[in-house]
């Protein structure tokens, strides 16, 4: 598949107080429907969560990855079903990639992104 990058945007804080520092707030990325680059968010602050939401439909490997693309210190990307189940967390470095299973009707998913401040991305693929 193709890679699909998002409207480019300013860069902007992603950890603004009453934006997207809770799950139930998170930011909508819309529909992934295969390899996506969304780029343009930065943090400011250490101790606020950025939060986003995506939804996917099915994958013919049955997994895909989000990885997490840092400029700053490390960060750390977790995980989190359409229930608010944890799934996965990696932690303490620039890149980080968690798989999730991408089988089934479509359904969405969350990434909370945490730690130091600098800009970053997030790159969404369909192959493990």
């Amino acid at each position: 598949a193709a890679l699909a990058v998002a409207p480019p945007r300013p860069w902007r804080r992603a950890d603004a107080p009453a934006s997207n520092a809770t799950r139930e707030a998170a930011e909508d990325l819309g529909l992934i429907p295969g390899p996506v680059l969304a780029s343009g968010a930065f943090r400011s602050r250490p101790r606020r969560e950025s939060w986003f939401r995506f939804s996917t439909g099915r994958s013919s490997s049955g997994v895909a990855t989000v990885s997490l693309l840092g400029q700053g210190q490390p960060l750390s990307l977790s995980l989190y079903d359409q229930a608010g189940r944890h799934l996965a967390t990696e932690r303490g470095a620039r890149v980080l990639t968690l798989p999730y299973e991408d089988t089934g009707p479509a359904g969405s998913y969350y990434v909370k992104v945490a730690g130091a401040r600098g800009g970053f991305g997030l790159f969404f693929d369909d192959r493990a």
